[in-house]
């Protein structure tokens, strides 16, 4: 498992959001990562940059620190 970084992308609400392709043997499959902070993004590229043996430190950055979308409160089941 490798990871190609894709892009950067700092938004106007302070979110950055980071695209990459993460990449097993046979398959390449895109994600969009929302970060919370620059502190976060700066650790995500510092692992990325010290090459494959490092980039599954980098992943677990991305998913640590990435922004929990809230559940649709329509798609839960009534208690009824």
């Amino acid at each position: 498992m490798h990871i190609i970084h894709e892009s950067t992308i700092k938004q106007e609400n302070g979110i950055v959001e980071v695209s990459v392709y993460i990449v097993n043997e046979k398959t390449a499959k895109h994600y969009t990562y929302g970060l919370q902070s620059d502190w976060a993004a700066e650790q995500f590229h510092k692992f990325y940059r010290k090459g494959r043996k490092f980039h599954g430190r980098a992943l677990q950055y991305l998913k640590k620190f990435q922004i929990k979308e809230k559940e649709n409160e329509s798609k839960r089941p009534s208690g009824a």
